[in-house]
């Protein structure tokens, strides 16, 4: 019998690859300047994930958005029909090293092919397979790093954060996750 570690362990990756995602930016508030004499201190706007996302960077185009939208297919694809070391392939260094960190012994030693599906959820490749047949909306790129905004069912609106290492687009993440648009931007 396959043992499967606890829903926590998944969350915790999952949380723990997010930042990996957002690059290195920091606090993201902005304020308004010089406040009228005797007014309240104006409070900080706090521009929310999505807000971000949309606003990143420029839009790809051209040989740069195929590179990316080749990468993300080909993830998801290799997601859905569980080709653990394809998928492997397609990830940052990154990811693969948070992923050998959660687990210990053979696993461990075995690497990503073997770890990637004691973490994600039989749902998951599932619902990679919908996510790679997928919308692309938009194509967010600048610094190395790009978002794929895709339609696809189970949400609006799906994004997939990746990075440029080794000359290639890879995911920052091990799935997309729900981007809820801004009403005047990407819906």
């Amino acid at each position: 019998m396959r043992r499967r570690p606890p829903a926590a362990l998944a969350c915790a990756l999952l949380l723990a690859l997010l930042p990996a995602a957002c690059g290195e930016e920091g606090d993201t508030t902005t304020t308004q300047t010089d406040p009228a004499p005797g007014a309240p201190s104006p409070r900080p706007e706090r521009q929310t994930g999505e807000q971000s996302v949309e606003a990143f960077g420029r839009e790809a185009k051209g040989p740069q958005r195929e590179a990316i939208l080749a990468a993300e297919r080909g993830y998801l694809t290799a997601l859905a029909e569980r080709e653990h070391a394809a998928a492997c392939a397609y990830l940052t260094d990154a990811v693969r090293a948070s992923l050998r960190q959660l687990v210990v012994g053979g696993l461990k030693a075995r690497g990503c092919p073997a770890i990637l599906p004691e973490v994600l959820s039989p749902a998951a490749f599932a619902l990679a397979r919908a996510q790679a047949g997928g919308e692309l909306r938009r194509v967010r790129v600048g610094d190395g790093q790009a978002f794929a905004i895709f339609r696809a069912p189970g949400a609006k609106l799906w994004v997939l954060p990746m990075r440029r290492q080794g000359g290639q687009w890879r995911p920052t993440t091990l799935l997309p996750s729900v981007l809820v648009p801004d009403l005047e931007g990407l819906g």
